[in-house]
């Protein structure tokens, strides 16, 4: 699915929660199952899949999934789940226009730079909690490395292991967990 990002994190991550509540109000054309959906995405669209994928935990979140719709997994490939006031910062405050202009769209109705309220909103990492989906976590240099090849395997046991991917500079570690 296409979002507008251009349009500011609120909208994008919206764009992504009609998208599920349209196709569950016309599920009678479509015929899906809306009780198995996995959301995944690469970089912004990772955090917007993850925004919506645990929105049911944050209260503040604005736009509700549809009660019918069940998220049965996140797959996140480099998508920020916390720091989103950082990014902001260094991106609108950027002598360079284009990346001022990203960073000033990232919170496009606020004047200046957000505040800690509303990032809060869309920082996945303040309201994780253990009843969430199950969730995936990869960086990008890992991709190729871990998880091309065993991703289509992945996906039929997502609903009943969950993953937790931590990375640093120093190499990584993979944990699962069994549900």
């Amino acid at each position: 699915m296409n979002y507008l990002l251009k349009k500011g994190i609120p909208i994008a991550t919206t764009d992504l929660t009609n998208a599920l509540n349209f196709l569950q109000s016309t599920n009678s054309d479509y015929k899906l199952n809306l009780n198995n959906v996995i959301l995944i995405g690469f970089s912004a669209g990772a955090h917007i899949a993850t925004n919506v994928g645990v929105s049911r935990n944050n209260r503040e979140y604005p736009n509700q999934l549809d009660s019918e719709i069940n998220i049965a997994g996140i797959i996140n490939f480099s998508g920020p789940v916390d720091g989103l006031g950082v990014v902001e910062k260094i991106f609108s405050d950027s002598d360079i226009e284009m990346m001022s202009e990203i960073g000033k769209a990232l919170f496009s109705s606020t004047a200046g730079h957000a505040s800690k309220e509303t990032i809060a909103v869309y920082e996945p990492i303040t309201y994780f909690e253990k009843n969430d989906p199950p969730f995936f976590y990869g960086m990008e240099e890992m991709i190729i490395k871990f998880y091309l090849k065993p991703l289509k395997s992945s996906f039929r046991c997502l609903a009943k292991v969950k993953i937790s991917l931590f990375t640093n500079q120093m190499g990584s570690t993979a944990q699962t967990k069994t549900n």
